[in-house]
C-alpha cells in the first residue's frame, strides 16, 4: 500500500509503506429474488461474517496532525472479518460488487482491511 487518502476520495503518496499478508474465510448468506436459470433474471444480496489474519508491516500518516506512526504485528492471530455482496443478473449479462476483510485493533488504534471487487460478464452456456 503506497498511496494513502488525505481527504475524501483523494489518494497521494506522502512516503509511507504498508506491507503484509491477509488471509480470511467469510462465509456468506444471501436473499434472492427471481429465477436462476441460464436465461433468468435475478439480484441477490448477501452479508457473511467470519474469521480473518493479517501479518502487516509499515508506517502511516495521521492526518490533520501530520504525525507519522509505525506500527507492526508479526502474528497470525485470528481476527473478525465480514463481508457483504450484491448482484445481479440480466439473461446473459451479469454485475457483482463485494467487499471482504478482517477488522482488528491494537492498544492505540482501530485497523480495517478491505478487498473491494467490481466483476461484470456476459455468460455463455454451451
Amino acid at each position: 500500500m503506497d498511496k494513502q487518502e488525505i481527504s475524501k476520495d483523494v489518494f497521494e503518496d506522502r512516503g509511507t509503506r504498508v506491507k503484509g499478508d491477509v488471509a480470511y474465510i467469510v462465509p456468506t448468506f444471501f436473499y434472492q429474488w427471481g429465477e436462476h436459470r441460464h436465461n433468468g433474471t435475478f439480484a441477490r444480496i448477501g452479508l457473511g461474517f467470519g474469521l480473518g489474519v493479517t501479518r502487516y508491516t509499515g508506517n502511516i500518516e495521521l492526518f490533520p496532525s501530520n504525525n507519522i506512526v509505525s506500527f507492526s504485528d508479526k502474528s497470525y492471530e485470528l481476527d473478525f472479518a465480514g463481508g457483504i455482496f450484491v448482484e445481479a443478473r440480466y439473461r446473459h449479462w451479469g454485475i457483482r460488487i463485494s467487499a471482504a476483510g478482517p477488522s482488528f485493533e491494537d492498544d492505540e488504534y482501530e485497523y480495517n482491511v478491505s478487498n473491494i471487487a467490481f466483476n461484470l460478464g456476459y455468460s455463455y452456456y454451451f
